[in-house]
């Protein structure tokens, strides 16, 4: 078995516990070994804030390239030739994690601001095609599971300015995905939500059919 603790020396002994007192005992002081205990404990958590910190510089980072590259004079999304790289970026970011949700946060405001514009048409039609709505959907899915009101509306507020297609509906399943939401949401709002989408997606199908 692998030694945890250093050996505890005959002139470390506090004399007083219980296996101190006791002659025949070859176990090692409680006393002392309670200190090592502490001791590693701290080591340990100092390690994990250590890590942590690192993963949240690194998810900074990472962040902020992606913005640095892609947002125009206005704070936007505008320019098609970025939307892939965010899209990336989105599929790869790990928001069971603190520093994910973070990017997430920013993301998807970045986003709704960009969508609210003329200006940022290029670029959201060329992140749908980068399989922006995917990602959205999954996102949308993992809000659902851990029952994250306030980030399903906000999710389901972008994906409703998000010029989707019937085919883009079908490959993401989002039609699924929000129907089955709808369902079995307890929250106003999110059945609200859903309800004005699947109304707007009837139409596109509708219209798809027609043509």
């Amino acid at each position: 078995r692998l030694q945890k603790f250093a050996k505890i020396g005959r002139d470390q002994r506090c004399g007083t516990c219980r296996e101190c007192v006791n002659p025949k005992s070859k176990k090692a002081c409680l006393t002392v070994r309670a200190q090592q205990l502490r001791e590693l404990e701290q080591q340990e958590t100092a390690e994990r804030v250590a890590a942590e910190l690192e993963r949240l510089k690194q998810g900074e980072a990472a962040l902020e390239r992606v913005l640095s590259g892609a947002l125009d004079a206005e704070g936007r999304f505008s320019e098609a030739q970025h939307a892939p790289m965010v899209a990336r970026h989105m599929r790869g970011l790990s928001i069971d994690q603190r520093q994910g949700l973070v990017a997430q946060g920013v993301l998807l405001a970045v986003l709704e601001d960009s969508a609210g514009t003329p200006a940022g048409l290029p670029f959201l039609k060329a992140f749908l095609g980068a399989e922006g709505l995917t990602v959205l959907v999954r996102w949308l899915r993992q809000a659902r599971d851990s029952d994250n009101t306030g980030l399903t509306e906000k999710i389901l507020r972008l994906i409703e300015r998000l010029p989707v297609s019937l085919e883009l509906l079908l490959s993401s399943k989002a039609g699924k995905v929000v129907k089955q939401l709808q369902k079995v949401s307890p929250h106003p709002a999110v059945k609200k939500s859903c309800g004005a989408l699947i109304k707007t997606w009837k139409g596109i199908v509708h219209t798809s059919v027609k043509s």
